[in-house]
């Protein structure tokens, strides 16, 4: 038992160093072209291995401990079997609805701009990069191994402090003008929401990737951030303060859980 939660701990220490140590040499390389490559082609394939770090941790540590075969069936697992199409749609519409919402709210103050913008064909690419880029590693990977030790309350907020950090060479680079505080409280909020929905899609993660992804979107098209309001936090944070429907729906399904598990022991 000692050795098999040793093994735990080392497959984490070893998703953490990749995932952490991938986008560090991506920066590195960044500052070493951007005399002649600022904003190319090449900058964005280094911005794009940047945001899929997490995935590509999750694979190089499965292709380490388990080789191809492993890799493939964990692919499959987390892609393929128990994939609900209910499931997706309902990853891509809680966040839709949820920003949604708080992008309306903020035409109850002085701090609103324009409804909805258009995107530029890089941006649509980096937003649409989220359905594959993340998912894998923080939900597919690391979150099941972070609940194995400290079950399901602890770990949402765990995986999501790490999701927090690793955003480290987003803020380096600049491309990241949120205050921490507010950001980490968005990433714990919402990785107890796609807790909730990996749980009830059995592990599959296209639901989460969608949820992933439409965060992204409407984030952008709404242009809630404070670089785009002129520094000001007001829309931003409103938006965060709807995000606490995310504890909502981990206490509602754990409390449903929790039900159904003693329903089951009392039949037995």
């Amino acid at each position: 038992m000692i050795n098999k939660k040793n093994d735990v701990c080392s497959e984490i220490g070893l998703f953490i160093l990749y995932a952490f140590g991938i986008p560090t040499i991506c920066i590195c390389i960044m500052n070493c072209i951007e005399e002649y490559d600022k904003g190319g082609l090449f900058t964005l394939i280094l911005y794009g291995i940047e945001g899929a770090s997490p995935a590509l941790a999750a694979i190089f540590v499965k292709l380490q401990k388990q080789g191809v075969n492993g890799v493939k069936t964990f692919l499959v697992n987390k892609y393929k079997y128990s994939l609900s199409a209910r499931l997706c749609v309902i990853g891509f519409c809680i966040p839709c609805i949820m920003i949604t919402i708080g992008k309306m709210l903020t035409y109850l103050t002085p701090y609103n701009n324009q409804f909805i913008y258009s995107l530029s064909l890089k941006k649509i690419i980096i937003v649409m990069w989220a359905l594959v880029a993340e998912e894998l590693g923080w939900r597919g990977y690391l979150q099941e191994k972070i609940e194995a030790h400290v079950g399901d309350v602890l770990t949402p907020l765990i995986v999501g402090i790490i999701w927090t950090v690793w955003h480290f060479h987003f803020f380096i680079s600049g491309s990241m003008e949120v205050p921490l505080h507010s950001f980490a409280y968005g990433c714990i909020a919402e990785s107890y929401g796609y807790f909730v929905i990996t749980k009830i899609s059995k592990g599959n993660i296209v639901p989460a990737s969608l949820w992933h992804f439409s965060g992204n979107l409407f984030t952008n098209i709404y242009r809630l951030n404070p670089n785009w309001n002129a520094g000001r936090m007001e829309p931003y944070m409103i938006v965060n303060t709807v995000y606490l429907f995310n504890f909502i729906i981990f206490v509602v399904w754990r409390c449903f859980t929790k039900r159904e598990e003693s329903i089951g022991m009392r039949g037995k």
